[in-house]
């Protein structure tokens, strides 16, 4: 290996078809670090510039989904309170009631 390369040594019949004993490719090692997509606000310029990974993004938005479905069945009378949506969705009440207060808190 080289600075920004990888030596690859071949075999006697290889480096004789080549007309090399040694093939040199670019090569640099992968990052570790986790490639992060930018969201941009919907309006304006958003005072905290760190950025959030799309698949974050798309859970986030799945889960206020499902809990402003819960609150209506709520509101609506079709679920008598936290407790019924837990045990249908085999999630704890604290669980359940988290999910509905970051959606709406």
């Amino acid at each position: 290996m080289r600075d920004g390369s990888i030596e690859i040594a071949l075999t006697r019949e290889a480096a004789v078809i080549v007309g090399d004993a040694c093939i040199v490719a670019p090569w640099s090692k992968p990052s570790v670090r986790v490639r992060r997509d930018l969201i941009p606000p919907v309006e304006g310029v958003h005072a905290d510039a760190r950025s959030a990974r799309s698949d974050v993004k798309s859970r986030l938005l799945a889960a206020i989904a499902t809990a402003r479905g819960w609150l209506d069945e709520l509101i609506a009378g079709r679920v008598l309170d936290i407790a019924d949506i837990a045990l249908r969705e085999k999630r704890s009440a604290r669980s359940t009631g988290m999910l509905l207060s970051l959606a709406f808190g």
